[in-house]
């Protein structure tokens, strides 16, 4: 069983414990919880599609300027689908929902700072945007570590 799948096992858990919760209540999630559930749809969303992608899409050759969108998709899905997970247990449990979006944010911040290409071409954009705000088209971009 992937991660992706426990994702979603989590998710259809919450939403029957939501269901239940709020079933004798006179108001609906959508008038309680507006801000959450509405973020909680985009992120889903961006979970199914991205996990949906990231399935059809063929791992590339492992040569050194090829780019694993596979790779990418699967954590841009990993992070919406625990960002989803964090909302949901935000209206059962404001506690348990905190943890889970101050573990997702430890984790956002370490899968960021383990990519030393994507940091060093970061950097590397950020340099030509800055000389492009300040006009200085003309002057060479020092490369960025490792040869990128």
């Amino acid at each position: 069983m992937s991660f992706h799948e426990v994702i979603v096992f989590t998710i259809t858990i919450a939403g029957v414990f939501i269901q239940v919760e709020f079933q004798s209540k006179g108001s609906s999630l959508l008038e309680t919880h507006y801000w959450i559930m509405s973020i909680f749809f985009v992120a889903f969303l961006v979970f199914a599609a991205a996990w949906l992608k990231s399935r059809t899409t063929p791992v590339p050759p492992a040569d050194g300027d090829n780019v694993n969108h596979a790779g990418a998709l699967s954590e841009i899905s990993l992070v919406s689908g625990m960002l989803a997970i964090a909302l949901l247990f935000l209206i059962i449990h404001v506690v348990i929902g905190c943890a889970i979006l101050v573990f997702l944010a430890i984790y956002v911040m370490m899968r960021i700072y383990s990519r030393q290409p994507v940091n060093d071409r970061l950097f590397l954009y950020l340099d030509k945007l800055k000389n492009a705000i300040n006009g200085n088209l003309d002057e060479e971009i020092p490369q960025a570590i490792g040869g990128q």
